[in-house]
């Protein structure tokens, strides 16, 4: 599984470089600069979504602390990025269907987020038999 995951993150980074890349010298050969600036403002929004991802790895808050406040997390970079950047979410009756559409995904999510972590919880505690002493 690292393996894969190593993979899929070089893979990603490489894709990131390259676009960032063909943007800059679309704009040096005169394109607009709309391009680059959306995609380095999805770059940070990424990032930020990475970050969040990093709250769910505090083992020292409960995992239901752990689950509202990424969820929280998410939602405010999503709002940023569609509010801001692609200014597809400007009126309360958008923002509303947005958080809806985000909150039913993240519920998904966090049942396959559960569903995974218990396993590896069960699969731990299986390993580690009771052994005697005597």
């Amino acid at each position: 599984m690292k393996k894969t995951t190593s993979f899929f993150t070089s893979a990603c980074v490489i894709f990131t470089l390259f676009t960032i890349l063909l943007h800059l010298a679309d704009f040096a050969l005169g394109g607009g600069a709309s391009k680059l600036v959306t995609q380095l403002l999805l770059l940070l929004a990424c990032l930020l979504l990475a970050a969040a991802n990093r709250i769910l790895y505090a083992k020292k808050l409960p995992l239901a602390a752990r689950l509202a406040l990424h969820y929280a997390a998410v939602c405010a970079v999503l709002l940023g990025v569609f509010g801001l950047v692609g200014n597809l979410v400007s009126k309360p009756v958008q923002i509303l269907i947005l958080y809806a559409c985000v909150t039913l995904v993240y519920i998904g999510f966090a049942v396959g987020y559960l569903v995974v972590t218990g396993r590896k919880k069960a699969k731990k505690s299986d390993a580690e038999e009771y052994k005697s002493i005597f």
